[in-house]
């Protein structure tokens, strides 16, 4: 029969291996809500919220790391800019997305968010284009990273329409339209003389 001892120790190993509930939200957010055009600049927030739920309240928001997929050619990525607190760790760790602050980010409330890094797109032609980031945490340096726990999975993804370009009106039909008016107006000029001439 088990001791109590026996039963202690079971106990505090299976309590060392269970990580705290961990339910932050990862989202990809349009900066502007206007329609997208082909040929247009626009760009995408990496959010998170309620970072620290089920967290220690003395914890800290250090790393994060990210893969990107895109499932069509609409649209290219140009540029990141990562959010003032970190610092590019991307070419380091040889990740699309991987940002780290010291000091870390601290427990903030849930209903706040945090923007890790806004990403640059070029719209190349009309089209669905969608996006989704990944952090798997069975690899070591992807997910979220915090203080006292971690790494936590996370995961977003978005599909935006990029609509067709507005057509500009060709230079053509400028330089016909001026034709026209050039034209219509030297008839009203030779109407005017020869009304003066008979007169």
């Amino acid at each position: 029969m088990p001791t109590l001892k026996a039963h202690s120790a079971v106990a505090v190993l299976w309590l060392l291996t269970t990580a705290p509930c961990h339910s932050a939200v990862l989202s990809l957010d349009p900066v502007d809500a206007a329609p997208i055009r082909a040929g247009d600049t626009f760009s995408i927030d990496l959010i998170l919220t309620e970072a620290f739920a089920g967290l220690n309240a003395g914890d800290e928001l250090l790393a994060f790391g990210f893969e990107t997929a895109f499932e069509s050619s609409a649209a290219k990525l140009t540029g990141v800019t990562y959010a003032s607190s970190f610092g590019d760790d991307a070419a380091l760790l040889g990740l699309d997305l991987a940002g780290s602050a010291f000091p870390g980010i601290p427990n903030i409330p849930d209903n706040q968010s945090v923007t890790l890094a806004t990403l640059e797109f070029y719209a190349i032609h009309a089209g669905a284009f969608g996006l989704s980031l990944s952090g798997d945490p069975s690899e070591p340096d992807q997910g979220l990273f915090f203080g006292l726990h971690g790494p936590y999975a996370a995961n977003a993804a978005l599909s935006v329409d990029i609509q067709p370009s507005a057509v500009p009106v060709p230079a053509a039909f400028w330089l016909f339209a001026s034709g026209l008016a050039g034209l219509s107006g030297r008839r009203v000029c030779r109407t005017d003389r020869g009304k003066d001439a008979v007169g």
